[in-house]
């Protein structure tokens, strides 16, 4: 182990790096001291190497350093995010990319902000807006099951968003831009393939694969490729920098026979950051650009070249300058893959090895395919609850097929225009797309093809990745001692396994309908006002349960009450109905109340304990309701304004 280290040391300092990233976002601790700490430690680094004195200590301070430097990157992170936070201000801004209908990606002094603009929804990159409006903090959802798009765009570098008041001027001038040219080009591109590609599917598929453009997606679509397993496909990461990788690498080699070292190393890096920028940078793309620019270094001048060291720098610079990626899924996707690959995949191979051609090239595409799967699988199961059953074979036979439709996308971009080629090509690739989205759809109906709704929490995520170190060195470095720490986490992921859901609910209003939400520790009650409205969030409520070691409860409908009653003590839930309520001791007021006359008279018989005014209840009859009960010191809640948690 100790060799490993040795020969790797970029590793354990890429560790406390991320470790300092991770509690300055959880626990921010730094301030104005810290730069003047890592200054103080880098000296004493740089006083210990030049006098090559002490070598513990010269490994203590680097360590330190990593830690103060990942504490200091996000402190600078979060002050450059907040001197415009609850400003008032008239701005000049510029569109960087649409996120979805109405709602933007906006820039100005190279700081990304969110912006709504209603009736605005044909923007473009590089429109620019005077506005004048207020920066505000983006709001977190009410409730856990909600969407969190403030999670989301912190894990894109995004803190903040821009209420606009008044639009003063807007202008489409800078479209043109230098700046906004890869996004042109993949604009161009991708009607360059609607056009020429007659199934939509196909299309949107393409556009994907190729361009890393995913809204031309159906549901149904990302659904038959994450039941298959191969979902991955869809979103430009790794494997397809790395066919890019091998094609510039071919062509380069094609081109000069002689080698030219800088024109190489000019040539691969431009080409290669340039497929990066016209897929949008995304964070697995921005991994994989940077990880092969360090292969490209070693290729080129013929320096040694270290996988472990390559995969801990490349993560150390990017999080250097963009420390949020540390919650980018698909950073964390990206980088979990790579590592399972470089450190499962010899273990296996090694094994299974045999000298049969066929047989080997089956072998190291399983192991490949599975070391990624072991590495991802925690993170996975965390997110999405649900394993994909034939993911081997499936990747077995999906990559080559994905690989060979990147390699003809290219050949159809460049070549298309030629009048018999091009038109082959097309009527190729149209075809070959056309069959994978079939096959894989065929997948989706294969019985048992995805294990879905799986309890597996936040704990038992990183139980299992101890789980998987510590097996990592009883088989590699031969440490017996590991034995004992896998049992002892073996013991604590089934702990946790266990954990017993705690009684919880909610009452609230939410897109003009009252939704209450009870969680009990043998079921889940879903009371909604709007029947529609309740199916939907009985999808969402789905992904939610799992996390609370719910996955076993079925959600269970009733219609919403007047009434309703816990008994703490017991910890039980009742419900009653309107004539009921002297026997209750919450009151929840929603349009049940308009069928009675309400007066002073009838508001003095309400005597419970809470009272909660929900969506369907007159102005008129609220105002009475509210001010009898302020008369009397009694307490109420507005459900349309704060959702109300029972525990």
């Amino acid at each position: 182990m100790f060799a490993f280290i040795r020969r790797s040391p970029l590793v354990i300092i890429c560790i406390f790096f991320i470790v300092g990233i991770l509690i300055e976002f959880q626990y921010p601790i730094a301030s104005a001291w810290t730069a003047y700490s890592v200054a103080l430690v880098f000296v004493c680094c740089i006083w210990f190497i030049s006098r090559k004195k002490s070598p513990p200590l010269q490994t203590f301070f680097i360590l330190i350093l990593s830690f103060f430097l990942g504490l200091h990157t996000v402190n600078s992170f979060t002050q450059r995010n907040s001197t415009l936070q609850n400003q008032r201000v008239e701005v000049q801004f510029q569109i960087e990319k649409q996120l979805r209908l109405n709602q933007y990606v906006a820039s100005v002094d190279n700081q990304e902000f969110l912006v709504e603009l209603k009736n605005k929804d044909s923007l473009q990159a590089g429109d620019e807006l005077l506005a004048e409006g207020t920066f505000l903090e983006i709001s977190p959802p009410k409730l856990p099951w909600l969407f969190n798009q403030k999670k989301q765009m912190l894990a894109n570098g995004i803190t903040l968003q821009f209420q606009v008041d008044t639009i003063k001027q807007s202008s489409s001038q800078n479209r043109s831009n230098v700046h906004f040219l890869p996004q042109q080009i993949q604009k161009h591109l991708q009607q360059k393939i609607t056009k020429s590609i007659s199934d939509s599917s196909s299309a949107a598929i393409l556009s994907a694969l190729l361009l890393g453009e995913t809204s031309l997606l159906s549901k149904e679509t990302t659904v038959d490729y994450s039941v298959a397993g191969v979902v991955h496909i869809l979103a430009v990461s790794g494997m397809h920098v790395a066919l890019i990788y091998q094609l510039i690498l071919i062509i380069l080699k094609l081109l000069f026979r002689k080698k030219r070292k800088w024109l190489t190393f000019i040539l691969a890096m431009t080409l290669l950051w340039g497929y990066g920028a016209i897929t949008g940078f995304s964070a697995s793309v921005v991994r994989a650009c940077c990880m092969f620019s360090f292969f490209v270094i070693s290729d080129c001048f013929l320096l040694s070249r270290n996988t472990a060291n390559t995969i801990a720098g490349s993560t150390i610079l990017i999080l250097y300058f963009q420390p949020f990626l540390i919650f980018n899924l698909g950073f964390l996707l990206s980088l979990t893959a790579v590592l399972g690959i470089v450190v499962i995949h010899p273990i296996i191979q090694r094994h299974f090895y045999t000298e049969n051609k066929i047989a080997y090239y089956l072998i190291s595409s399983s192991s490949i395919t599975l070391s990624a799967q072991i590495a991802t699988l925690p993170i996975t199961l965390y997110i999405f609850h649900s394993f994909p059953t034939y993911f081997i074979a499936a990747n077995l036979i999906l990559v080559p097929w994905s690989s060979l439709i990147l390699y003809m996308g290219i050949a159809f971009i460049f070549f298309s225009g030629i009048p018999i080629f091009g038109n082959l090509i097309t009527q190729l690739l149209d075809l070959t797309t056309y069959g994978m989205n079939q096959f894989i759809h065929l997948i989706h109906y294969l019985p048992h093809a995805q294990l879905s709704e799986i309890n597996f929490n936040f704990e038992q995520a990183l139980t299992t990745y101890a789980f998987l170190f510590t097996i990592f060195l009883v088989i590699i470095y031969k440490w017996k001692q590991a034995i004992h720490c896998a049992g002892v986490l073996t013991l604590l992921f089934i702990f946790f396994s266990y954990k017993t859901p705690a009684n919880t609910g909610v009452i609230f209003t939410y897109y003009k309908s009252n939704l209450m939400l009870i969680g009990t520790e043998s079921e889940l009650i879903l009371a909604c006002s709007n029947d529609s409205l309740a199916k939907k969030y009985a999808s969402k409520i789905s992904m939610w349960k799992c996390q609370q070691n719910r996955a076993s409860q079925q959600i269970k409908h009733i219609p919403f009450p007047n009434y309703f009653s816990w008994n703490e003590s017991q910890e039980v839930f009742s419900f009653g109905t309107f004539r009921h309520r002297k026997k209750v001791s919450c009151l929840l007021l929603n349009d049940e109340l308009n069928k009675h006359k309400t007066d002073s008279i009838f508001s003095n018989e309400f005597q419970h304990e809470k009272t909660f005014i929900g969506q369907g209840v007159s102005k008129k009859k609220k105002e009475i309701i509210k001010a009898s009960l302020t008369k009397r010191n009694l307490h109420f809640q507005n459900l349309q304004s704060h959702p109300f948690n029972i525990k």
